[in-house]
């Protein structure tokens, strides 16, 4: 295929996917999830590589679960998964106002209030499980809180989502420029919202233990921490009945550990969270694709 031909491709794909969310996105919510859900049916019953992976992943972090609670996990995981791009879409598409009647009820929210008033600025991060977009849009719309993430694959996204995630706050690259901007924005006393459970770029993390598998670990965390002194809290939201839950409360990570033992006490905090919800965490994602000796994956064998 000539580059040309490939760019065509690329910007038909983003077209397409464009319109699939604003489509999805004009309807209403329970609407929309329904016209998703035999899309879930059909990725469950033929082969593909996302299957493929979760299994893969909880396989190797949940050994002690059966063929039968793996197979049964997947299947409600590929469901949550379905319902969060109809969620997503109306996210950034929709103004918090509406979007908030996805919340049905927040704990820690006064000890929050409180912890949000610190001079020192206050550090907040959540795996990605439930509805992280949901999560941020909290944050940033009821707290003015600021947040980090990684440009799409499709470039012609990009607009789209940091409209959905802006809110009240700023959003930041992983660059060096955007890192000093989040040493200043935490010192200043506001806050930050990442979601430390993906694969860093190589020379930015640590291997810890995750599910008891070692797994690359980001260090950013841990820097900002010792850099700041800020409260440091985790915030994750989980789908319960009829709707969302937040969940915030203080973590305590002695920022002063070495980085192997800061991030598997991060990565001991995540597991917590996850094993109460596993069919709502991203298992999707290749999380072990880095291994310590270089030797090929588990996604790779």
């Amino acid at each position: 295929m000539s580059k040309e031909s490939e760019n065509n491709s690329t910007s038909l794909k983003a077209t397409l996917i464009i319109a699939l969310i604003k489509v999805l996105a004009a309807m209403p919510l329970a609407l929309s999830k329904l016209c998703l859900r035999p899309f879930a049916w059909l990725q469950w019953l033929i082969p593909n590589e996302s299957v493929r992976v979760a299994k893969l992943n909880l396989n190797y972090c949940l050994p002690n679960k059966s063929e039968a609670q793996i197979s049964a996990i997947s299947r409600e995981l590929i469901k949550h998964n379905m319902n969060l791009i109809a969620e997503t879409t109306h996210i950034w598409r929709h103004d918090y106002t509406v979007n908030k009647r996805m919340l049905k009820h927040l704990h820690g929210l006064e000890e929050l209030k409180t912890a949000m008033q610190s001079e020192s600025g206050t550090l907040l991060f959540s795996p990605h499980i439930g509805n992280w977009e949901l999560t941020y849009a909290f944050l940033a719309n009821e707290f003015n809180s600021s947040g980090i993430y990684k440009p799409p694959n499709i470039p012609e996204l990009e607009d789209m989502m940091l409209a959905g995630r802006r809110g009240g706050g700023k959003i930041f690259r992983t660059q060096a420029r955007d890192i000093r901007n989040m040493l200043k924005e935490l010192k200043q006393g506001g806050s930050l919202f990442l979601l430390p459970d993906q694969q860093p770029p190589k020379g930015s993390g640590v291997f810890a233990s995750f599910f008891n598998q070692p797994a690359y670990t980001m260090t950013l965390i841990q820097g900002l921490l010792q850099r700041t002194g800020s409260d440091f809290w985790l915030c994750y939201s989980v789908f319960e009945k009829d709707g969302y839950v937040i969940y915030a409360k203080k973590v305590a990570i002695d920022g002063s550990l070495p980085a192997e033992e800061f991030a598997e006490a991060l990565n001991c905090t995540m597991e917590d969270v996850i094993q109460q919800s596993p069919e709502q965490y991203q298992w999707t994602y290749k999380r072990f694709k880095r291994t310590p000796d270089g030797s090929p994956s588990i996604y790779n064998r």
